[in-house]
């Protein structure tokens, strides 16, 4: 009976969220303008007659139709895909918990490189999003639309942990796919991580000093997922990078994420704020350090759980059999004043 009700509460959960999602798809379809003139409209068109409207565009007319596009998206965009991003990530933070549920996290990665990637082209994303906050800071136009999705991400990690960067994201996803376990092991280990941390922060300070420099986005000029989603690209280093992308994605875990995006580093320091949700071996932890060896982030050491590293995919919940981990909230500092002294005085 206790079977049959989990599995109903389960159901319950997915049919909610599968609700809430199309209801706030349909709110953001209804929103938009036809994408189409009338019939009576086409007249006006072909009356030109001398073919001017289509005549082909230049690399420069291309470049600055894309980046038009790009920012008037981002300023006034629709707010239906941050919204999406932000419900899904709420849904993983309860499915994380379950057993049963953890293994829907293909799933929740695939529909998002499905229609955060293919189907919206991989833009917005929670990337441009970042980089819009800090141009919004800077005095560039008022982004309403990714202060929501980067603000959101932040919040919610340091509610849930990093559940977005392991179950929802789709630049994660798609490195994610591509990736086959092999034998170079001087690919994995703590030297290599330690050589991805640093250049995670090289990448960080190199973006944030190019955007205060130039106040303009480039890093969307030669997106090498933007390339992966739409199959083109203003520029040939689109190419090049994306190239790099995929070779480096079979080899390492996720190296974007763990070597470049700015935005993993940024929760990552969210991650380990007092009070911010983890991941942390408890009594019943034996040491055999089978999660370690199953944690494809590497990012438990020992019985150890980094919590900048960890991107909460579960694995390692499923590995232990004695749940050695429980979720738990990082401790705040606590004063030396504020300390009781606990020392027992006895009377000579």
């Amino acid at each position: 009976m206790s079977k049959i009700k989990t599995k109903n509460k389960l159901l319950f959960m997915v049919v909610i969220t599968v609700a809430v999602v199309l209801c706030a798809a349909t709110v953001g379809m209804s929103s938009e303008s036809p994408q189409f003139l009338p019939l009576e409209n086409v007249s006006s068109i072909s009356s030109t007659g001398d073919g001017a409207m289509f005549q082909p565009l230049t690399t420069a007319e291309f470049t600055e139709t894309i980046a038009s596009d790009h920012d008037t998206h981002h300023t006034s965009g629709s707010m239906t895909t941050p919204l999406i991003a932000l419900i899904l990530t709420v849904t993983a933070a309860l499915f994380v918990r379950f057993r049963k549920t953890r293994h829907l996290r293909s799933l929740f990665l695939l529909g998002s490189l499905i229609f955060f990637g293919f189907i919206n082209g991989g833009c917005p994303c929670v990337v441009g999003s970042f980089l819009n906050v800090l141009l919004t800071g800077l005095g560039d136009g008022f982004h309403i639309q990714g202060l929501v999705w980067f603000g959101g991400v932040v919040i919610l990690t340091y509610l849930f942990g990093r559940i977005w960067c392991g179950w929802v994201c789709h630049l994660g996803a798609l490195q994610e796919f591509i990736y086959r376990k092999n034998s170079l092991t001087f690919l994995t280990g703590v030297r290599a991580q330690r050589v991805l941390r640093w250049m995670r922060y090289v990448f960080f300070f190199a973006l944030v000093g190019q955007l205060l420099v130039t106040r303009t986005n480039l890093f969307k000029e030669i997106d090498p997922f933007a390339v992966a989603f739409n199959f083109i690209s203003p520029y040939p280093m689109g190419w090049v990078l994306l190239g790099l992308l995929l070779v480096t994605s079979v080899l390492i875990y996720r190296p974007f994420c763990r070597g470049v995006c700015p935005v993993g580093l940024v929760l990552g320091l969210v991650a380990k704020l007092p009070g911010a949700l983890s991941l942390r071996s408890n009594s019943s932890c034996n040491g055999c350090r089978r999660c370690e060896k199953t944690c494809a982030s590497e990012a438990i050491e020992g019985t150890t759980v980094s919590a900048s590293d960890c991107i909460m995919c579960g694995n390692c919940l499923d590995t232990c059999t004695r749940k050695g981990y429980d979720f738990v909230r990082n401790p705040f500092p606590v004063r030396e004043r504020e300390k009781k002294d606990t020392t027992l005085v006895y009377p000579a």
